[in-house]
């Protein structure tokens, strides 16, 4: 039960009749239904706390996943790039022991440029030195575009021109971001990106 009316002393000392008895029960219906009402609406609060605490523990949980898995990708990129790194220096190395073993500066510069287009993945390998009118050509490895003409581009503004007068040795990875080499007609009739 969950309380109890006493009708045992009415201030007028009658018994109760049948209309206040069935006035008292509507009433104590009623009042079930509030105090049944009432303890449904706190279990119902109660509950809403929790599931307003397991969603706060939820938003914690995904924003520290979420933080775990930039910091996974950006660890997986970093990886890729020393796995990368590591493997142009294992490349090097063997292109140094290749170029080791040739006798003669023609070898070794055809040597190298073949190994680079080889094992460096790259598209094209120009060799040239300093000849009496400028620079003239001694090997061209790799894909050529049918269309371009080497010697008649060697005259030009171009990195290959530059390295062989200055003796500076030139590394761009992006021609399109270099102000001075991204207008270069070797570079642009070669496609090249980057050299």
């Amino acid at each position: 039960p969950l309380g109890l009316i006493s009708l045992d002393a009415p201030r007028d000392g009658l018994r109760p009749d049948r209309t206040t008895i069935e006035s008292l029960e509507i009433f104590a219906a009623q009042a079930v239904v509030v105090i049944e009402n009432r303890r449904r609406l706190e279990a119902l609060e109660a509950s809403l706390g929790d599931t307003r605490f397991s969603l706060a523990q939820m938003q914690e949980a995904a924003a520290a996943s979420q933080g775990l898995l930039v910091k996974g990708a950006e660890q997986d990129l970093a990886i890729a790039s020393l796995s990368q790194r590591a493997e142009r220096i294992r490349s090097g190395m063997d292109i140094a022991e290749v170029i080791n073993r040739q006798a003669d500066r023609p070898g070794i510069l055809h040597a190298l440029g073949s190994e680079l287009v080889q094992r460096m993945q790259m598209d094209l390998a120009l060799a040239a030195e300093n000849g009496p009118h400028g620079p003239r050509l001694i090997y061209t490895l790799g894909s050529l575009p049918r269309e371009m003409n080497v010697e008649a581009l060697l005259g030009q503004l171009n990195p290959l021109s530059r390295c062989l007068q200055s003796g500076e040795t030139l590394l761009v990875a992006q021609v399109e971001a270099s102000p001075e080499w991204s207008a270069s007609p070797l570079l642009q009739a070669a496609g090249a990106s980057g050299f």
